[in-house]
């Protein structure tokens, strides 16, 4: 953890004083003061960065949340809040022999930390598919996908019954992840999805419990 942690840091040093990033990177609009009392210090000084004036410090804050897994659970709703954040950053990846520049969505990198804090994610994220922003929709279907949680596979099958994908992007992410989750592949057939969850939902739930 530690020398990921200095590697990170070392990246942040570089990225805010090149600027090298396209659109303003959103803040959370959820008062900075909403910080827990009982979040560890390390998760609350990240969270913090996240109203950092420079978009590549806040970039950065988010992908240490993630490092910190669950720990990370009280950062879920300024996180959430970020998540229709469709702006493209420009990073250098400091890995590589030649010095080259990556592309990333802020918003999937949200989505990514979102996942990897699991458990605790899963339901506001289930909450953010009813959304009327497609980013955030997307996003969520992203999140609930790294989660691997059988919770989310209710809610998946439901937007392909109730025809709320009418975005070919999203309708192909949550295909993806109902097949990622499940590990059968009905596509957008809705009559087969149907009758597998019928047929298999408390087994399925009950094998990933264990």
């Amino acid at each position: 953890m530690k020398s990921k942690l200095i590697s990170i840091t070392i990246t942040l040093i570089i990225l805010a004083t090149t600027g090298a990033f396209a659109g303003e990177a959103i803040k959370p609009s959820i008062a900075k003061e909403s910080i827990p009392a009982d979040t560890p210090e390390e998760v609350k000084k990240q969270i913090e960065y996240l109203y950092h004036y420079k978009p590549l410090v806040r970039l950065e804050a988010v992908r240490i949340l993630a490092m910190y897994g669950e720990k990370s659970k009280n950062a879920i709703p300024f996180l959430i809040d970020m998540m229709h954040d469709n702006n493209l950053m420009m990073v250098y990846d400091n890995e590589s022999e030649v010095r080259t520049a990556v592309g990333t969505f802020v918003g999937e990198e949200v989505a990514a930390t979102l996942g990897a804090i699991g458990a605790p994610a899963v339901e506001p994220l289930i909450k953010e598919l009813k959304s009327d922003d497609n980013t955030r929709k997307k996003n969520a279907v992203i999140a609930l996908g790294l989660t691997g949680d059988p919770r989310a596979v209710e809610p998946l099958i439901m937007m392909i019954n109730n025809k709320k994908v009418d975005d070919p992007v999203i309708s192909t992410y949550v295909r993806n992840t109902l097949k990622s989750i499940t590990g059968v592949d009905f596509g957008d057939d809705r009559i087969e999805w149907n009758k597998w969850w019928i047929k298999n939902n408390e087994k399925f739930k009950q094998s990933k419990d264990k």
